[in-house]
Order: C-alpha cells, then sequence, then structure tokens
C-alpha cells in the first residue's frame, strides 16, 4: 500500500509538472 501511494503521489507530481511547464510556455 506504501509503495502504491508513494508511486500515485510521484505521478500527481510528475503530472504538476507538466501542467506548470505547459502554463509557463503559453
Amino acid at each position: 500500500v506504501l509503495k502504491f501511494l508513494m508511486e500515485r503521489n510521484s505521478v500527481n507530481a510528475l503530472h504538476g509538472q507538466v501542467t506548470v511547464g505547459t502554463l509557463v510556455l503559453q
């Protein structure tokens, strides 16, 4: 369960970075 939460958290962090990058590029 902990591993799953860590993987999900890393995915959310990566998605957040992509979203921020997209907003900056616009």
